[in-house]
């Protein structure tokens, strides 16, 4: 993916958004990639993001569960991958 936002936390890697290496179109999609456990590292979609969007900045804002109590959570891992 290129010119994707990326963020860290909680032993998760989020990518957002970007351009697909393979098709050139931007993507709409949330990659999240989980490295809490060596050698057994999983890849997760998010939710989809409303548009297609590259260049994308990302951060992480805390807020409590009762401001977002519909937040979509990640889907069961889309693949496996090997050790980084």
């Amino acid at each position: 993916q290129n010119e994707a936002g990326v963020s860290v936390h909680d032993d998760r890697i989020y990518v957002v958004g970007g351009y697909s290496i393979w098709t050139n179109e931007p993507l709409a999609c949330i990659q999240v990639l989980d490295v809490s456990t060596r050698g057994k590292e999983e890849v997760f979609y998010g939710p989809t993001l409303p548009f297609a969007s590259n260049g994308v900045a990302t951060c992480f804002l805390p807020a409590p569960y009762f401001t977002c109590p519909n937040l979509q959570t990640l889907q069961v891992p889309h693949h496996r991958i090997g050790a980084l």
